[in-house]
């Protein structure tokens, strides 16, 4: 079995959707941030919260930049947080036409978790999104990353179960005390990011910096204990590869959509004994960037890119994708390969297929995962049910499954 000719692993990993290098670069001119009702009213936002985003809001910024080689250009940034309802954003959009018109200005409209690099830019390059909608509760955590070029902190929910080694986190409690908790595989970058939040989140500008693996009690203590008494340790524990990742500056995870296009359906078996394409059948691999849970659709198969892991995810509705399947399989491997040479990687990635549940260390790599978010955790269960148990193969494993 080989991949299809039309199909270049090399180009794939090379040229992502956006160019995060300096012909990318771009240097805010003017902007200007307000909240959006459905109804068109506008409110100013203060210079101070420019950057903090509820999910229950919509905010309407204009951005005025130049770009690598000089030239001007003015983009309007519809930013609509996933508490919005579908026909509140369509009652929004015609007074966002109308602004960016005004402005003349391209609406671009963005789905919170899908924000550009040059939304982060205008924005400061530091951006914070919060549940709920303003006056905001005191009591909240945040957890940092890295976001194309920039960094996202993105309310989770307030519970010892949230921290992953990966990250760093900020926890603010109702006493106006803010920690920091540093988990070993958070970078440079992402920890002086979270420094500067800190103090900007603390009344004093005074915060609490914990080392993953030495939690004092009165950190544990801040967290309402379970009201299911759980066995092993408060805090579960991360996969060890993470903590590669505080050194790894290539380290971006990435998310591939399997596409393929046919007049004919074949089911899983048969099509499987198919090296290559036959005729009629032609599978495509397109990179969803920026991504996040909403993208996995339960009609397709997704391979994701976790840098240290990677992970192929079959849609609970992609039956008759046998070939992205078996493209999938093929494409995995040789990415792997070639990944650990092109972006110095510590280790060749193992690649897992997921065919029922999440892995932890998988819903990690989502900002904003939700459990109860269906179609993607229905998706991920094969059937909408409590989506409790999980079912993986190895890669070595489904490909044998396919040369029988």
């Amino acid at each position: 079995m080989r991949l299809p000719e039309n199909i270049d692993t090399v180009h794939v990993l090379k040229s992502p959707p956006f160019d995060l290098g300096p012909a990318g670069k771009i240097r805010t001119l003017r902007k200007q941030i307000q909240e959006v009702t459905g109804d068109g009213k506008l409110s100013p936002v203060p210079v101070q919260e420019e950057h903090v985003l509820f999910q229950d809001s919509m905010y309407l910024c204009t951005h005025v930049y130049g770009d690598s080689k000089g030239a001007r250009h003015t983009d309007v940034y519809l930013w609509v947080g996933s508490g919005i309802a579908e026909p509140t954003l369509e009652d929004a959009q015609l007074f966002a036409r109308n602004h960016a018109k005004q402005n003349q200005g391209q609406l671009l409209i963005i789905r919170q978790g899908q924000e550009p690099p040059n939304l982060f830019e205008a924005l400061g390059g530091i951006v914070i999104t919060r549940r709920g909608a303003k006056p905001a509760s005191k009591e909240f955590m945040l957890c940092g990353r890295r976001h194309l070029g920039h960094l996202a902190f993105d309310e989770v929910d307030f519970s010892l179960k949230s921290l992953c080694s990966a990250f760093p986190y900020l926890v603010s409690t109702t006493a106006g005390k803010v920690y920091l908790w540093k988990g070993r595989g958070c970078s440079a970058e992402e920890l002086s990011g979270a420094r500067l939040m800190g103090m900007d989140l603390a009344p004093t500008g005074d915060f609490a910096e914990i080392e993953e693996g030495t939690e004092p009690q009165d950190f544990i203590k801040t967290f309402p204990s379970p009201a299911i008494p759980t066995k092993g340790p408060a805090i579960p524990r991360s996969a060890d590869h993470w903590r590669y990742k505080s050194t790894s500056d290539k380290y971006r995870p990435r998310l591939y959509k399997i596409e393929q296009h046919s007049e004919q359906h074949a089911g899983w078996g048969q099509a499987l004994q198919t090296p290559v394409s036959p005729s009629g059948v032609r599978t495509e691999i397109k990179e969803v960037m920026p991504f996040c849970q909403r993208d996995l659709e339960p009609e397709h198969v997704y391979v994701l890119d976790a840098f240290f892991e990677m992970y192929i995810i079959i849609g609970s509705l992609s039956r008759t994708q046998s070939h992205a399947f078996s493209t999938a399989l093929l494409f995995a491997q040789e990415y792997g390969i070639l990944a650990v040479s092109e972006e110095d990687r510590p280790f060749m990635p193992v690649t897992t297929v997921v065919l029922e549940g999440v892995p932890r260390d998988m819903k990690a790599v989502f900002r904003h995962w939700d459990d109860r978010l269906i179609p993607a955790a229905g998706l991920m269960t094969g059937k909408l049910g409590r989506g409790k148990s999980l079912r993986i193969v190895g890669l070595e494993k489904a490909l044998e499954g396919t040369r029988r």
